[in-house]
């Protein structure tokens, strides 16, 4: 019903990339009620996707929110129902009862880039899927929904890339982001680091592999408590909490994008493409047909070296101290 809602009202909305965050927020938090018949999706199913959200992203949580109210209308005027069931996501009168406005949207909170090789240090020195799932996010500058989805068959650690039905080479291994999971709902293609296969090779002898086994393409790479469910996206947040860090995943993509511009001398264009962003007017991006594949290649090599605190004049420091 999501699909059908997006495929019929996405015309109304101003952008693809609308469209991509759509389907991106309801792909990272709706699992649990995504195969439920919609008139079984009650009160108790949508509180437990809202509530842990709502403490720790209450901007977020609204959006869900609204978005979850309006496919669940969507849903019972098509099957001719919306006399019969109360949505359960529906604010006035009902969960403005139970949660606090949210506040206005704010900056997310993040470690400033001089403090990520200190926590680098700290997460490495942890282990577990979360961990590494959480350092795999930081190597890639890469949204938290994009790596709670990840499966095996999105990455090429072996200097090929698929492109089609065939496999054509490439220096560079490569995590290919399939647009349905973008936020601009474009393929995004991310250039690994040392550092970042190093993670996906420990993940793999995690998962109990025999060396040169290969993995099912479906699975996701870093699985929830069940193999065929991703981590939750509350994981990252609980072992930040731990970990007593001040910031929220998102926020280390705000770090490396100011390391990228205050302490490199790389483009401005590389940094914002290794984001994901959209640089440029319409006409700009009509006639910018490539992703800088290898300057972002050197982008992402230099930053995994400053997450290890190898960088030029970097120095590592406990991350108690550097909070100090």
């Amino acid at each position: 019903m999501a699909e059908a809602y997006i495929a019929d009202k996405g015309g109304e909305w101003r952008s693809e990339r609308h469209r991509g965050q759509w389907r991106q927020t309801i792909a990272d938090y709706c699992a649990p009620i995504a195969l439920m018949p919609v008139d079984q999706v009650d009160r108790a199913a949508a509180l437990g996707i809202l509530k842990p959200l709502w403490k720790c992203a209450p901007q977020t949580a609204s959006r869900l929110r609204g978005r979850i109210e309006m496919v669940l209308d969507y849903a019972y005027v098509n099957l001719g129902i919306e006399d019969k069931v109360v949505n359960p996501a529906r604010w006035k009168g009902k969960l403005d009862k139970i949660f606090s406005k949210p506040p206005k949207a704010k900056n997310f909170r993040a470690l400033p880039w001089v403090e990520v090789p200190a926590f680098m240090a700290d997460l490495k020195a942890r282990s577990g899927n979360v961990a590494r799932g959480l350092g795999f996010a930081l190597l890639t500058a890469a949204r938290t929904g994009e790596v709670m989805g990840m499966r095996w068959g999105e990455v090429r650690l072996d200097n090929v890339e698929r492109v089609g039905d065939g496999l054509v080479p490439t220096p560079i291994p490569l995590w290919t982001v399939p647009e349905e999971r973008m936020k601009a709902g474009r393929q995004h293609r991310v250039p690994l680091s040392g550092a970042a296969v190093e993670i996906l090779k420990e993940q793999r002898s995690a998962l109990g592999l025999e060396p040169g086994a290969e993995p099912d393409r479906g699975a996701y790479v870093f699985p929830g408590q069940r193999p065929e469910k991703p981590l939750s996206s509350m994981a990252f947040i609980m072992l930040l909490r731990a970990m007593r860090v001040d910031g929220v995943t998102h926020g280390f993509r705000s770090a490396f994008k100011d390391w990228g511009t205050d302490a490199t001398s790389f483009a401005r264009e590389t940094v914002e493409a290794a984001l994901a962003h959209t640089v440029g007017d319409k006409a700009e991006q009509s006639y910018r047909r490539g992703d800088a594949l290898f300057k972002r290649s050197k982008l992402m090599d230099a930053w995994a070296e400053h997450c290890a605190g190898r960088s030029d004049g970097a120095q590592v420091i406990p991350i108690s101290a550097a909070r100090r």
